[in-house]
């Protein structure tokens, strides 16, 4: 096969790629740019989420509980509270009892947010999904539940094939490579943004292709890398994306309040700030109250259950599976949500969004602009015979 065959090839694989997969890289590529930096991208959909005037005081729990109450429709109870950590303004979250969604994510609940300082309801948001929800179920499902995760995977693969063939076809046949670095290397501005900017961020993009892909499908991935390294037999690694816990309401009276449960569990182990309380559920009488452990003594306990008939408590054993194939899926996970290399590969992750949906753009105007010289060529050769 001649070179010129090849390249033909290449080019009609590269084009179609583009025009198959264009809304959903696109989509993908937007979705990914909120997410490197969620608290600012939430901050600027939700600002109202982030009025906390001082920092949270735990000798005002039931405050704060009473306060969350007054934020939730007539009839519903709270089941969880996450406490935001010391410095940040973001406010106290307290959601009420989940329910049946056949959505992506976890099941939705109404929620309210109070402000540490002054106790208040600062926000409120009922089922409907919200902007962070959405970002999250695009980029993770592509908002599709059950085979959207397995779709975006499969479009990893494509988005990976797509940088190698648009590699190939961007090196010149010359082999004259600065000479092909020039801006003018086509006749319009778009041809030479899209190779450009391509070429630029071919690593990024083939990074990004490949740790999402990794991320969807765990197990191949870590089977592969259990047999290169010989540890035949053991974790795959990855998390089961698609398994969630029963729906089961919180418990409609509870023997312990909230803040004597915390006290329960802070003289059961737990020490550090508070970050985190699981009401009892109908199902599970059962307080779950976690504490961020940095800066406490070594034998802290990260989270307590707490009886709530009887008062007992347990230490729930933290499972660690050291496996290099569960190493190996932390770290795709890592690379991918920009969350090594500091802020420098987050910008890098940031841009790598930008251009992806840029090239995906840029791609089908090319394509459309070739496609109507050729209409426009046909049709005057129509006239002139």
């Amino acid at each position: 096969m001649s070179q010129k065959s090849l390249r033909n090839i290449w080019m009609v694989t590269h084009r179609w790629i583009g025009i198959i997969g264009l809304a959903a890289m696109f989509l993908l590529a937007v979705s990914g740019c909120f997410l490197v930096w969620p608290d600012a991208s939430e901050r600027l959909m939700h600002g109202d989420r982030f009025k906390a005037s001082a920092a949270f005081d735990e000798a005002r729990l039931e405050e704060y509980v009473e306060s969350a109450r007054t934020g939730l429709p007539d009839g519903d109870r709270i089941s969880a509270m996450s406490v935001p950590p010391a410095g940040s303004d973001r406010s106290i979250l307290t959601g009420g009892r989940p329910y049946e969604s056949g959505r992506v994510g976890p099941p939705p609940r109404h929620r309210t947010w109070i402000d540490p300082g002054s106790a208040d309801v600062t926000s409120t948001w009922g089922l409907a999904p919200d902007g962070m929800w959405i970002m999250h179920a695009t980029h993770g499902h592509l908002i599709f539940p059950g085979f959207g995760r397995t779709l975006v995977g499969i479009f990893g693969f494509i988005l990976l094939f797509s940088v190698f063939t648009g590699a190939w076809l961007w090196w010149p046949r010359n082999g004259k490579i600065l000479k092909a670095l020039r801006w003018k290397r086509a006749p319009d501005f778009i041809s030479n943004l899209h190779h450009m900017v391509g070429f630029w961020s071919i690593i990024p993009q083939a990074v990004l292709a490949f740790t999402g892909a990794y991320i969807v499908f765990p197990a191949m991935f870590g089977a592969v890398v259990l047999l290169v390294t010989g540890n035949l037999g053991g974790d795959t690694g990855g998390h089961d994306h698609e398994t969630a816990p029963p729906i089961t309401a919180p418990a409609e009276t509870t023997q312990y309040a909230a803040s004597e449960a915390v006290s329960i569990a802070r003289e059961a182990g737990g020490a550090g700030d508070l970050t985190f309380i699981a009401w009892p559920t109908e199902s599970n009488p059962v307080w779950m109250v976690q504490f961020n452990c940095r800066g406490a003594e070594s034998d802290c306990a990260h989270a307590v259950r707490v009886n709530d008939e009887s008062g007992a408590t347990v230490i729930p054993v933290e499972e660690h599976d050291d496996t290099i194939a569960t190493e190996v899926a932390d770290l795709m996970m890592e690379v991918h949500a920009g969350g090594v290399g500091g802020p420098i590969w987050q910008i890098i992750v940031f841009l790598s969004g930008i251009v992806l949906a840029l090239l995906s753009v840029s791609g089908i105007i090319m394509w459309a602009q070739k496609r109507g010289g050729r209409v426009r060529v046909k049709k005057l050769r129509m006239q002139r015979a």
